[in-house]
């Protein structure tokens, strides 16, 4: 007997309002001085104990990593950890723009609402697709 079984996928919905952020770096992803401009984003790490994924935030002024975290799921605390560890070892990064893709992990509310008070400091740019 052959039995196929099919993979469902799904996909979390990011919230509406969130995602409506501005792209403020408009695919420039150069910096003049460290700590003006920064993005982030999430890699899966294949471990011998099951995936991990990393979030990162880099400096556009020279691509050195600022802020860092990992965890077992890549879900919007990650990066919301992320962006916490790289407040405390950068505070010079106040006024700086965050820039992100359009992944649920950074248009979710927990992320754009920036519970921990990063918002305060850091302008949120979010990406907009080649056309």
């Amino acid at each position: 007997m052959n039995t196929k079984y099919r993979q469902r996928s799904w996909r979390k919905k990011s919230d509406k309002q969130t995602r409506k952020s501005d792209d403020l770096l408009k695919r420039n992803f150069h910096a003049e001085e460290p700590l003006t401009k920064c993005i982030t984003d999430i890699t899966e790490v294949k471990a011998s104990d099951g995936k991990r994924y990393v979030c990162a935030v880099f400096d556009c002024f020279d691509s050195s990593v600022i802020g860092l975290a990992m965890d077992t799921n890549r879900k919007a605390p990650l990066c919301v950890q992320t962006l916490e560890n790289t407040a405390k070892v950068y505070p010079g990064i106040r006024g700086a723009i965050i820039h992100s893709d359009r992944g649920s992990q950074y248009t979710s509310q927990p992320h754009g609402s920036n519970p921990v008070g990063l918002a305060v400091f850091m302008k949120v740019s979010v990406g907009v697709p080649k056309e």
